[in-house]
């Protein structure tokens, strides 16, 4: 069993990586951006291939015993639910033995230890027409009350990022504003697909949009899709599915909190155009930003 399981996930990695020169390239970035933190030494769930490749079955069965049970896991319900339902479940957790919860020593996260990383698709094991552009951050683990911050003052980067790019210069196809949030961690990024001449062009008016925000240049704007996104939250209509995907996403980032919609929307009424600006600038600061420049194929 577990040699099939291996197999299985060894295959899925090479759907992530899709070969050996791209594994390299992702350790290199991973390890350059989350210097001295613990996410230097993985990139997925899934691990690096050498990594899976030596777990043993006593591996497991050791894992299992020490770590799998109360005190390391959520259980979220959502639904028609009854008290015999809950009833059920009490019972079977009485089955289910406790365990000391995990504590890891996840670091801190320094300055990358290079600022710039240019390769062309060639040398990562890539096939590229257009020129990818990222601008990244590794951060500490973003706390509940930033995280409405963070998510009004990405739609304003996103709009103004498109305007300024694909509207006023079309110079380019796709622009994505975007996070992840774990609980050890947190990593934003912009990426812009160009051609190679306007590199530096896209450059400078990212940093012109960082600029106008903090001057102040975009609080209409700001309160627009801050309205708009409060209008949306009231508006949802979640399946129970979709109340546990959400509530465990939830869990794994916040420590086993979760958000009720209530509270999304006072602390989204909470946020001002001071805030997103705090954050911005906590965010992009050029000493801890992160270039990676990816150029087309030369083949």
């Amino acid at each position: 069993d577990v040699e099939q399981v291996r197999k299985v996930i060894t295959h899925r990695a090479w759907g992530i990586f899709p070969n050996e020169k791209y594994v390299a390239f992702t350790r290199a970035v991973v390890q350059n951006m989350f210097n001295g933190h613990s996410h230097s030494r993985v990139s997925s769930p899934l691990g690096w291939l050498e990594t899976v490749a030596k777990i043993s079955a006593t591996d497991i069965k050791n894992w299992h015993q020490e770590k799998y049970g109360i005190g390391n896991f959520f259980i979220v319900l959502a639904g028609a639910l009854e008290q015999s339902h809950l009833d059920l479940i009490k019972n079977m957790l009485q089955d289910i033995p406790k365990v000391i919860p995990s504590e890891t020593s996840y670091g801190t996260i320094n300055k990358p230890l290079n600022n710039n990383f240019t390769r062309n698709a060639d040398e990562i094991g890539e096939v590229k027409e257009q020129v990818e552009i990222g601008f990244l951050r590794a951060y500490s683990h973003l706390p509940i009350t930033k995280n409405e911050v963070w998510s009004l003052l990405k739609r304003v980067m996103h709009d103004l990022l498109n305007e300024r790019l694909r509207t006023e210069h079309a110079i380019c196809y796709n622009v994505f504003v975007t996070n992840l949030l774990d609980k050890s961690f947190s990593m934003f990024a912009v990426n812009v697909n160009t051609d190679e001449k306007h590199i530096e062009l896209v450059k400078q008016e990212f940093w012109n949009i960082l600029g106008e925000i903090r001057d102040k240049k975009h609080e209409k704007k700001f309160e627009l899709i801050k309205k708009l996104g409060i209008d949306q939250v009231r508006s949802y209509e979640r399946l129970s599915e979709d109340i546990i995907d959400l509530s465990l996403r939830q869990v794994s980032k916040f420590n086993g909190y979760i958000i009720t919609e209530e509270e999304q929307l006072k602390e989204m009424e909470k946020v001002t155009y001071d805030s997103i600006v705090n954050l911005m600038d906590e965010i992009f600061d050029p000493e801890y930003l992160f270039t990676e420049i990816i150029l087309p194929s030369r083949k």
